[in-house]
């Protein structure tokens, strides 16, 4: 049985990349400079990224991805290079503008470039009282910097600390979600963690 611990990890080690050079951004800051174009940053959850790198930035609202290229790279308020997994940077970016960013985006290898609104996950119930019902459920589920409406369906009924598997839709655009980063999810009465277990399916 999962535990709390076990779902709050900042990694999954159980996830294994496309390939070792597969690269994973999930952005967590945006913003801009006069005479540059936009910057975003964050940590580097797999693989290198380098200057001149062409890499993939989304999803927008219909759960495309944009080819972008990397014109700059700081770490530590240095230029740098390149950086590599597990070290936070910013990046500017040509190929797309200020105003199609949004929360929730993720800077990809073109291998990982896929976004859906349905996925799996096993889900545990962490608050006492109501069970959480078999029919679908409309919480809140917030993924790294994914933050979400979506329903949520499971299969029986849990109680308090009981696991099962849930299938969670999302109401409003496909969004990319990692299995390296834990889910939350929250209801009027139901708070619970989770482990990412199937993917998107591409146009879900």
């Amino acid at each position: 049985m999962l535990s709390p611990t076990t779902f709050g990890a900042a990694g999954d080690p159980d996830h294994h990349p496309e390939s070792d050079s597969a690269v994973e951004l999930q952005i967590q800051e945006m913003f801009s400079v006069n005479g540059s174009g936009p910057i975003v940053a964050g940590v580097l959850l797999q693989g290198q990224v380098g200057l001149a790198d062409t890499l993939k930035l989304g999803p927008n609202h219909a759960g495309g991805f944009d080819s972008v290229t990397v014109v700059s790279i700081h770490r530590n308020g240095q230029s740098a290079q390149s950086v590599c997994q597990g070290e936070t940077a910013s990046f500017e970016l040509s190929g797309v503008s200020a105003s199609q960013l949004r929360s929730g985006l993720a800077l990809v290898s073109p291998g990982l470039a896929q976004a859906g609104l349905t996925f799996s996950a096993e889900v545990k119930l962490l608050s006492p009282g109501p069970e959480l019902m078999a029919e679908a459920l409309q919480v809140l589920v917030v993924i790294g910097t994914v933050r979400q409406v979506a329903l949520l369906s499971t299969g029986s009924a849990i109680g308090f600390n009981g696991t099962t598997v849930a299938e969670l839709t999302f109401m409003h655009m496909p969004e990319y979600v990692s299995p390296s980063l834990p889910l939350y999810f929250k209801a009027a009465q139901q708070v619970g963690v989770g482990k990412i277990m199937a993917l998107p399916a591409p146009d879900s």
